[in-house]
């Protein structure tokens, strides 16, 4: 790395078309050194697991896709414990709700692409004279 740039971890699911857009944008970014990591291919460990979720600040059943087909068949309408889940998401990780970005120790799921732009970044064009009133205000 270099003077200036942020380090951060994505896991994501190549498997899932939404993860392979994250990436591809969190590659484009400067200033970002992205180490990703596809849970595809390199399950997550149980306890691995435990610390994304412990970090992300969410219980682990948060951390579920809802839309996932064992999610909906097998899991929606069940009681499981949190080590059931655990060992769930470990072993299928279609189960887990990826993609999950890791800057520093704050992590958060990635809904968008978008929400990969740093909240401190300034976009000159709205600060600019050229910007709309209500846009220049800030």
């Amino acid at each position: 790395m270099t003077k200036g740039e942020q380090e951060m971890r994505l896991y994501y699911n190549s498997e899932k078309k939404k993860d392979r857009e994250v990436l591809g944008y969190a590659q484009s970014l400067k200033k970002i050194v992205v180490n990703e990591r596809d849970i595809s291919k390199s399950n997550l460990t149980e306890r691995q697991l435990k610390e994304l979720a412990d970090t992300i600040g969410e219980p682990v059943e948060e951390m579920m896709d809802r839309n996932d087909s064992l999610y909906m068949d097998k899991i929606a309408n069940g009681s499981f414990t949190e080590e059931d889940l655990l060992m769930l998401m470990s072993q299928n990780p279609s189960l887990i709700d990826t993609p999950i970005a890791v800057v520093t120790d704050f992590a958060y799921p990635v809904a968008s692409p978008f929400e990969l732009i740093p909240k401190d970044l300034s976009i000159e064009g709205v600060k600019s004279r050229r910007a709309n009133v209500f846009e220049s205000s800030n």
